[in-house]
């Protein structure tokens, strides 16, 4: 396009000519002007920006196959070019086969796919400089065009000629229009983008411009360079968690071994554990030890390994290297077997012919360059690619019987099904192996250990930061990767590249949502690749394994009837892909992602559809039932976008994830069939009956998942909860005995969840009345009673914690003082009878749900034994206080219920709230903190457990509970132990960053995460850091008086009175002060004859709201003290 201020300067010209006499300058006409614009957007329009262009011969797209399914698709590199001569078939598919690739011919022109994992973008790249110096007819005439994507597949395992939503269509197109340009290899902005990633970068580095139209975002590769890289980019600088075995490698290749030459050691490991990471760190400890020596690294490439002498003396080769590394060597040029070695790299290739003299002469270089203080060290990576007959002449180098001094080698060996050639494993032969497992990323409590942060913190750069990031996401990584040092180091570059960025550089910073990440498409290609030379039979036995999940040996062998599917599941198993025991699934989740994403959606719902009537057929004849269940029909049924099976199965399976305490689940099902129930006449029984089952499933799964009290995201499903209550109570049948018990034990649960003790009771009332209905021959009658039984205790339970119904509201005072019908032992009483009825009705609660439940409450009863108290000067003085044997029961009781919920829940088919557990486990850390027992692997079970089941709300409430734990523990013991009171402080700041993680956290966990980190900064001495705290929650908490007046007030007084006139107090009044004040004087009226220690830690509190009352300035003091006393 033509510049108008360009055209301006022209004319400015012109007339400065006229000016001074050059009246033969030609002016432009406005016409011309108008013309020569559009001459100029013609050209760019056809040969785009300053790129020269040529005519070349452009291969055309092989036909797609015509009403053909596409059975998935393959990540991989494509190169199409036109070479019309058929002599040249044979080189370039001996070519392509090196690089990983096969070829097709399609009349005049040739189509090469590569598969070689995540790095085929470059492989394409040296296969092209390949295929350049082969000098083949016709390809300095022909376009080239390579391109990278997920290539689809059609039933017949024919290939695609496009990628899916790749260009190469459209770059034809362009090329056919406008030429190619001089270089002819053309790319797009797709493979352009894949090609600078640092693993491609690493092998091969290209100049790219683009040309065309911007629209058009093509690109021509102008310059290959290759580069020797093999080691892992954009991993940790530092190697983490093998630090046995690098200590190991010091007892294996030092001493008297490197010496004699004897030193030999191989490495074994699964693909992506990291050892070619551990070879290179290695050699950097190698070189601490002896700082001169020499370290050479040799790695085989799959596609190579059909290249005879390849490893030798191909690029970075064995020879290459020793050649370099001899250059050192003063007058080194006049030696022979140096001299001979180089003429062989240059290109004579004759002493490939005498392989007894091209050994020889590699022998003779090594002694020259290794010597005692100066050893030679020799890494032979992924030794199962090595070509044969470099194999042989290395056999002969490293000769047992005639050993090279002062040299040691390594030789590493991917685990599966290639295995080295049998004259390189000669020369390992009774070395010592270290095996590389996978990176243990959690400790044995399962909590995420300094291996795994050190790690991630490493690749972010934030080593030197005191903040750290939330457990929650640590655990996301090393469940994801299962300690595969490749799939951790790609998830996190992943989540650092991704728009906009789950993670930064330098930063403690994730953004919400990571979880939903999907698999990198370096990992997914490595897997890929690896899939693809597994049999169509394991393929499909993957493919089906991924829908239906973790099944039982029986389900299977229902599932997998053919002769040879018994081989095929023993093939995988040995691969390390298929886990038998004590379940049979797949064993990584990352296989599992990639399996799935092969296929094509049509594929998908074929299959899924196929395994929902497989599963639905066995469940009719009775045959592994358990595992057949509505759910997983339903789960496969929607895989299947099968409608009507969905909906068959929905209010079945909505049930079923209740039970599994799967909320989400459950409420996604019921929402689903929700539409489809309301548009079903009233008047149609079976309707009625639907939309009661949907009603009352929604309200229960909506009670489950808000079972936290004064949890703002709580609060939206509990008031869900109680409309879906409402709307079921119009569609129950008042004539149906057990539908009319099913929506009371579902409004009572709602109303116990929501913190409703007046509604409760009303509910169970109702429950009382139809049992007194119920004819003793009915044998629903115990049940029913059985749990009229227990929800009397529920309410008796919330009534004794002084919860009223106005408590739901997050921000109203609840009156925990108030008098109440029920306190904790007539509670206790009520679950203790009902336990002796479980006792001799055993039928009633055959799997043990009640009855642990029941001892869990019973353990919160005396859990709560003063509850009514201060609870800092209940912890200093419990062991002196009374009762104090009848509150250490809860541990027994808690202890109780947590063993009979391990012993069952071995996997995750778990039929106990996951909420229950972390209160039992909380709680129960809490009061052994307060008996001075061991506390810590409790608070720690508790951590882990809400780590497993991905709620950060509950990690935080656990991590709250604990660092909260840690500082009164450290005033209590006087003080002294600074380690406790950092590790208080650093639970507290977990919590914190874990509620980060959440759009709504809960305000009630926060609030308390806060007010605890200001006690502890307080215990600490940090009065500036614990009153800025402190300031931020009375602005927040103003409005609640009972919180305001009983928990911040005293701590606030505490604060100002230790820090003195530093500190800048919150403006408080003496209303506030008196009504803290006479709180703790009527604890201390009551309480007359407990320990002096409870006594002391009240009357230090009333000291200090009295001290800060003495620093008021204000008339009312005198009226606030009478009152007070008059009180």
């Amino acid at each position: 396009m033509v510049d108008k201020d360009r055209i301006k300067d022209t004319d400015d010209l012109q007339d400065s000519s006229k000016k001074s006499g050059a009246d033969n300058v030609h002016r432009l006409s406005d016409e011309e002007i108008v013309s020569l614009e559009l001459d100029i957007r013609n050209y760019e329009d056809r040969v785009g920006s300053a790129l020269d262009t040529v005519p070349v011969n452009v291969p055309s797209l092989p036909p797609e196959p015509i009403n053909t399914p596409r059975t998935g698709s393959l990540y991989c590199s494509l190169i199409l070019l036109n070479l019309p001569n058929t002599i040249v078939d044979d080189a370039v598919l001996r070519c392509a086969a090196m690089h990983g690739g096969i070829m097709e011919r399609n009349g005049n022109d040739i189509r090469i796919l590569i598969f070689t994992g995540n790095r085929v973008e470059a492989e394409a790249l040296l296969l092209l400089k390949d295929l350049q110096s082969l000098d083949l007819p016709g390809f300095d005439e022909s376009a080239i065009f390579v391109s990278s994507g997920h290539l689809p597949f059609f039933k017949g395992k024919k290939a695609g000629s496009d990628f899916e939503g790749a260009s190469l269509s459209r770059m034809i197109e362009v090329i056919t229009r406008i030429g190619a340009p001089q270089s002819k290899i053309v790319a797009d902005s797709g493979f352009i983008g894949a090609l600078d990633n640092p693993r491609n970068r690493e092998r091969v580095n290209a100049r790219h411009e683009s040309f065309g139209s911007k629209e058009d975002r093509l690109y021509s590769i102008s310059d290959i360079e290759e580069t020797y890289g093999r080691l892992i980019v954009g991993g940790p600088r530092k190697m983490y968690g093998r630090d046995a075995e690098i200590q190991n490698i010091k007892s294996m290749l030092f001493g008297q071994k490197l010496s004699d030459g004897t030193a030999k050691i191989t490495l074994t490991s699964e693909a992506g554990v990291g050892k070619t990471k551990f070879i290179k760190h290695t050699f950097d400890y190698l070189s601490e030890i002896y700082s001169g020596s020499t370290r050479i690294y040799v790695a085989a490439f799959a596609p190579r390994k059909n290249q005879p002498y390849f490893f030798l003396v191909g690029f970075g080769g064995l020879i290459p290297q020793l050649l370099e590394a001899a250059a050192r060597i003063r007058g080194i040029e006049r030696d022979q077997c140096y001299r001979d070695l180089n003429s062989l790299i240059s290109g004579n290739r004759a002493l490939l012919q005498d392989p007894g003299g091209l050994q020889e002469r590699i022998r003779n270089l090594m002694q020259r360059i290794a010597t005692p203080d100066r050893p030679l060290f020799i890494a032979l990576d992924d030794q199962q690619w090595v070509d044969d007959q470099s194999a042989i002449i290395l056999r002969s180098i490293f000769d047992k019987t005639n050993p090279i001094k002062n040299t040691a080698i390594i030789g590493s060996t991917r685990i599966g099904p290639e295995q080295p050639p049998k004259a390189l494993s000669d020369v390992f032969t009774g070395a010592d192996n270290i095996r590389l497992n996978p990176l243990r990323l959690l400790d044995e409590k399962e909590m995420p250990n300094q291996v795994l942060k050190s790690f991630v913190r490493d690749m972010l750069g934030i080593e030197h930061l005191e903040k750290d990031l939330p457990n929650t996401f640590y655990y996301f990584l090393a469940d994801r990767s299962r300690g595969n040092s490749l799939a951790l180091v790609e998830i996190i570059n992943f989540m650092l590249d991704h728009e906009p960025p789950y993670l930064k550089r330098g930063e403690v910073y994730v953004k919400r949502g990571y979880q939903e990440i999907s698999i990198p498409s370096t990992v997914e290609a490595i897997i890929q690749a690896h899939i693809s030379k597994f049999s169509t039979a394991a393929v499909r036995m993957l493919f089906c394994l991924t829908m239906l999940g973790a099944c039982s040996v029986d389900l299977f062998r229902n599932i997998f009837t053919a002769s040879e599917d018994r081989v095929t599941a023993l093939d995988l198993r040995n691969k390390g892909i298929l886990q038998v025991s004590p379940f049979v699934e797949i064993s990584h989740p990352l296989y599992q992602d990639t399996v799935f994403n092969i296929f094509s959606e049509e594929t998908r719902k074929q299959q899924a559809d196929l395994l929902a009537r497989k599963l639905e057929s066995l469940a009719e004849r009775g045959v592994c039932k358990d595992e057949c269940t509505p759910l997983k029909i339903y789960d496969l049924a929607e895989i299947a976008g099968n409608e009507n099976l969905k909906k068959k199965y929905a209010i079945a399976a909505g049930n079923e994830a209740l039970l599994n305490y799967d909320n989400d689940k459950a409420i996604a099902i019921f929402e689903y069939i929700l539409p489809v129930v309301q548009s079903m006449p009233d008047d149609l029984t079976s309707a009625r009956k639907y939309k009661f089952l949907v009603y009352k499933g929604l309200a229960d799964a909506n009670s489950q998942k808000g079972n936290y009290r004064g949890r703002q995201i709580g609060e939206k499903y509990l008031n869900g909860a109680v409309d879906y209550i409402d709307e079921a109570s119009h569609y129950t049948n008042p004539e149906n005995v057990a539908e009319i018990l099913q929506f009371l034990e579902s409004a009572k649960e709602v109303c116990y969840a929501a913190q409703m003790p007046r509604a409760l009771a009303r509910y169970n009332n109702l429950t009382q009345q139809i049992i007194s209905e119920m004819p003793d021959s009915d044998l629903r009658k115990k049940t029913a009673r059985t749990r009229f039984y227990f929800d009397r205790g529920r309410l008796a339970y919330l009534k004794s914690l002084g919860i009223s119904d106005e408590a739901q509201d997050s921000n109203s005072p609840s009156n925990v003082n108030e008098e109440s019908e029920f306190d904790m032992t007539m509670t206790r009483k009520i679950f203790t009878d009902l336990l002796q009825q479980l006792d001799v009705y055993s039928d009633i609660d055959p799997f043990g749900d009640l009855r642990a439940e029941i001892e869990r409450f019973i353990g919160l009863t005396f859990y709560y034994t003063y509850k009514k108290l201060d609870s800092d000067a209940v912890f200093e003085s419990l062991m002196e206080m009374p009762r104090t044997e009848e509150f250490a029961q809860c541990i027994e009781y808690f202890d109780r219920f947590l063993k009979k919920y391990l012993d069952r829940n071995t996997s995750l088919k778990s039929r106990v709230n996951p909420k229950a557990v972390a209160s039992a486990l909380r709680c129960g850390a809490h009061a052994r903190a307060m008996l001075n027992l061991d506390y810590a692997d409790l608070y720690e079970q508790g951590v882990g457990f809400a780590l497993r089941h991905g709620d950060s709300a509950m990690v935080a409430d656990v991590y709250t509970m604990w660092g909260g734990t840690e500082a009164v523990a450290y005033h209590r013991s006087g003080s002294k132990d600074n380690n406790l009171i950092n590790s208080a402080i650093k639970h507290i700041e977990c919590a914190q960053r874990e509620l980060e993680l959440l759009q709504s956290p809960p305000s009630s966990i926060s609030r308390a995460a806060k007010y605890n980190l200001a006690q502890a900064y307080y215990f600490k001495g940090d009065y500036n850091a614990s009153m800025s705290i402190l300031a931020e929650l009375a602005r927040h908490n103003r409005s609640n008086k009972n919180y305001f007046c009983s928990t911040l007030l005293p701590l606030i007084a505490f604060v100002k009175k230790a820090g003195g006139k530093t500190i800048e107090l919150i403006p408080v009044s003496v209303g506030d002060i008196m009504n803290s004040a006479f709180e703790f004087q009527r604890q201390i009226n009551i309480c007359a004859d407990y320990p002096s220690k409870f006594q002391q830690v009240l009357g230090e509190k009333m000291g200090a709201l009295f001290w800060m009352l003495d620093q008021m300035d204000t008339s009312s003091l005198t009226n606030g003290f009478e009152a007070f006393i008059q009180q």
